[in-house]
């Protein structure tokens, strides 16, 4: 006996899929219907006023005026060639690391590449098309030059070379930042020093949020690690800074780093009896420490329940198979810890970027406090909206692209599967 097979039903019309979703999400009752019809009206709305004021009444003439304000702030235009060396330092170590490791979809530097390309173009001069362009193809070639290196036998050794070059190239970059000899020249020459008073806009923004990143993470992972440490000591020690960072706002711990860490660190000494001033402390560089000192703090908590999130399981398994405590901690325990916290260090990170507005207290000119600045020119007076709107793009489209990558990175290491 051969079982009949039931006919197959045509497929309905996509206007009447349609319909019947909407009647049984949308108008499923009279108070939905009535929802339904307000949303849609308040959303109706408030398109048409914002498309009405981005293509209409506003005065875009302040952004194209103040293109550099918002990049650089008033960084001098004959150091740039200092902030171009840098980006296609990173661009270059990026496509490595991108290829080598291939944990992310190279779909994602193209959209923020298109998504960041526009801003550039249209904030800067003519003749930064072309360092933008280089920095990009820059980008290409060490990724496809790294192509053929992650299949081969010189792939462990070449990611350990692109580690230590970040490294390196980090420090490099950032040490002339912290401490500069108060007799160099502030202008000139090939070393000389650039005043921090003059980073600002995007720049100082983009400089304080990659240090704090940075930096931070590995000294919260460490925090976090003390914190479960069987060491008394070491223990307290991490509790208390967790707990004492944690229990102040941040702008107080910016206040603290200009006004009291700024004044210990200074160094000055005399040569009989004259008084020779040896080396100055950036306020930019102390900016970023307080950054990292009170973003480390709430890493370090978040890295703590992915610790605790780890079975003892795991931890009693790899003792069983030889393993010392700190390859315990470095091979298994870690690994799944950062893996199951990643939204969560994404999020602060997020929140950090952010947080870098908070600078305007130590007089440095931020990407959000230009927005302040350009209105107040003479005949842009007033013209705050339009401001307000193009460094909120800006923030979005940085904040997205981090959003994204993590959720990318969270579908390639499986989180939240079995």
């Amino acid at each position: 006996m051969t079982a009949q097979s039931r006919p197959i039903a045509p497929a309905l019309p996509p206007h009447v899929v349609a319909y019947r979703w909407a009647r049984a999400n949308l108008f499923s009752s009279p108070g939905n219907a009535v929802l339904t019809i307000v949303t849609v009206a308040i959303l109706g709305l408030a398109a048409y006023q914002g498309s009405r004021f981005v293509f209409a009444t506003a005065e875009w003439e302040i952004i194209e005026a103040n293109r550099g304000l918002f990049f650089t702030g008033r960084f001098p235009r004959d150091e740039f060639w200092r902030i171009w060396v840098t980006l296609h330092g990173v661009a270059v170590l990026f496509g490595l690391s991108w290829r080598l490791w291939g944990t992310l979809s190279w779909r994602l530097p193209l959209v923020f590449a298109a998504a960041c390309v526009p801003l550039y173009v249209f904030m800067l001069e003519g003749w930064a098309i072309l360092w933008t362009s280089t920095s990009i193809a820059a980008f290409a070639a060490a990724y496809f030059a790294a192509w053929p290196v992650r299949f081969s036998r010189f792939r462990d050794l070449a990611r350990n070379l692109t580690v230590w070059l970040w490294i390196l190239g980090f420090a490099a970059a950032m040490l002339p930042t912290a401490l500069y000899p108060s007799f160099l020249p502030g202008q000139g020459g090939l070393f000389s020093h650039v005043p921090d008073r003059e980073w600002g806009g995007l720049f100082l923004t983009m400089v304080l949020a990659i240090v704090g990143i940075a930096v931070s993470f590995p000294l919260g992972v460490l925090l976090a690690v003390g914190r479960a440490s069987t060491f008394p000591v070491i223990r307290i020690f991490c509790v208390a800074y967790i707990e004492m960072v944690r229990a102040v706002p941040l702008i107080t711990i910016l206040f603290m780093s200009f006004f009291i860490l700024r004044l210990a660190i200074r160094h000055e000494t005399s040569i009989l009896g004259i008084p020779i001033t040896g080396y100055e402390v950036s306020v930019v560089f102390m900016a970023m420490l307080g950054f990292v000192l009170f973003s480390a703090a709430y890493i370090a908590e978040i890295v703590r329940g992915g610790l605790q999130a780890v079975p003892r399981g795991q931890i009693e398994a790899g003792q069983a198979l030889g393993l010392g405590g700190v390859q315990v901690l470095a091979l298994i325990v870690l690994p799944q810890a950062l893996r199951a916290v990643i939204p969560a260090l994404v999020s602060q990170f997020i929140s950090l970027f952010k947080d870098t507005s908070l600078v305007f207290i130590l007089a440095l000119t931020d990407l959000l406090a230009v927005s302040r600045i350009a209105p107040a020119q003479p005949g842009f007076i007033g013209l705050h909206a339009e401001a307000l709107l193009f460094i909120g793009l800006i923030y979005w489209v940085i904040a997205f692209s981090m959003s994204r990558a993590s959720q990318q990175l969270e579908r390639n290491l499986g989180v939240g599967e079995r």
